[in-house]
């Protein structure tokens, strides 16, 4: 199992993007004052932080992506792993995929949350 399903099911998300913001800077991926910076851009436009490191250009969306995976040790996917015909479709909207950033990966009931795997969803809205 991995950390990405233990530990950080018991975070709330603020405490978990606060943590791996943390982690960003211990990694010296960023500056203490980089990250204040961003902080600041979040608050005041309403965005994720991880939005702000990215649009502040602080972090490629690349260097996001990667510092995501080894905070949650999870892999980074290459564009193979994607499916090429849409999975779970007659389940899944576009809409219910857009609004909550997801995209399904495998045909199983697991769903890959990969453009915002910092926050959660609860499987049961799923309809699984």
């Amino acid at each position: 199992m991995t950390l990405a399903e233990t530990d950080l099911r018991r975070e709330t998300d603020d405490a978990l993007v606060s943590r791996f913001a943390q982690s960003l800077v211990k990694a010296n991926r960023i500056t203490q004052g980089a990250l204040e910076r961003a902080r600041r851009v979040a608050n005041e436009s309403n965005d994720k932080l991880e939005l702000a490191l990215t649009r502040l250009g602080i972090l490629s969306e690349r260097e996001l992506a990667e510092a995501m995976a080894e905070f949650l040790r999870l892999p980074v996917l290459s564009p193979s792993d994607y499916p090429t015909t849409p999975i779970l479709k007659d389940h899944l909207t576009a809409r219910f995929l857009r609004e909550t950033r997801v995209i399904p990966i495998r045909d199983e009931v697991r769903v890959w949350k990969l453009l915002a795997p910092m926050e959660r969803i609860e499987l049961s809205t799923l309809g699984f």
